[in-house]
C-alpha cells in the first residue's frame, strides 16, 4: 500500500476488494474531472489516482456490485437501473442563456422603435417647414404681382 492513502488502505483491511469507477455529487464527476487534467477543473486531488481497468470478478452479478449512494438525493444504497427520484439538475446555463437572448431581442426591438419614432418625427418637422416655405413663397410671389400691376397702372408713356 505503497502510494495508497490511509482511507484506501484502511478500506482495504476491512475486506475491500475492487476498484473505484466513478464519483459523483449531483450532476460534477470529480474522478472524471481528475483522471482527464487537460481541461480546468473544478476538482482538488489530494493523493495518488490512477486511470485502470475495472474487471468484475467471474461469477458474480453485474447488478450487484454497482450501488450508488447519492448524498443530496436519497440516503442509502440504491440501484443503478432504479431512477432517482429527486435528481438535482442544473439548467441555469441554459436558463442563463435563454433570459440573454430575450433581452437581446427586446433591445433590437427597443433600438428599431426609437429608431422609427425618430424618423417619424424628422419627416414631420421637414413636411411643416415644407409647407411654411411654400406659404411664404406664395405670399412673396402675390407681393411681387401686386407691386408689378401698381407700378404697370401708374406708369405712363410719353410719345415724342
Amino acid at each position: 500500500y505503497g502510494d495508497i492513502d490511509q482511507e484506501t488502505a484502511l478500506a482495504a483491511a476491512h475486506g475491500f476488494t475492487g476498484c473505484l469507477s466513478a464519483v459523483q455529487f449531483s450532476h460534477v464527476a470529480p474522478l472524471k474531472a481528475a483522471l482527464h487534467p487537460s481541461h480546468p477543473a473544478p476538482v482538488t486531488v489530494t493523493g495518488h489516482v490512477t486511470e485502470s481497468s475495472c474487471v468484475a470478478p467471474a461469477g458474480t452479478d453485474a447488478t450487484s456490485r454497482e450501488r450508488t449512494h447519492s448524498f443530496a438525493d436519497h440516503s442509502g444504497t440504491m440501484d443503478d437501473r432504479e431512477p432517482l427520484t429527486h435528481a438535482i439538475k442544473s439548467d441555469s446555463a441554459v436558463i442563463g442563456g435563454l433570459i440573454a437572448v430575450v433581452i437581446f431581442i427586446f433591445l433590437c426591438v427597443s433600438a428599431i422603435a426609437v429608431r422609427i419614432y425618430q424618423q417619424k418625427r424628422l419627416y414631420k418637422r421637414n413636411e411643416a417647414k415644407r409647407s411654411e416655405n411654400i406659404d411664404s413663397a406664395e405670399a412673396v410671389l402675390k407681393s411681387e404681382l401686386h407691386i408689378q400691376n401698381a407700378v404697370g397702372e401708374n406708369q405712363k408713356e410719353y410719345f415724342f
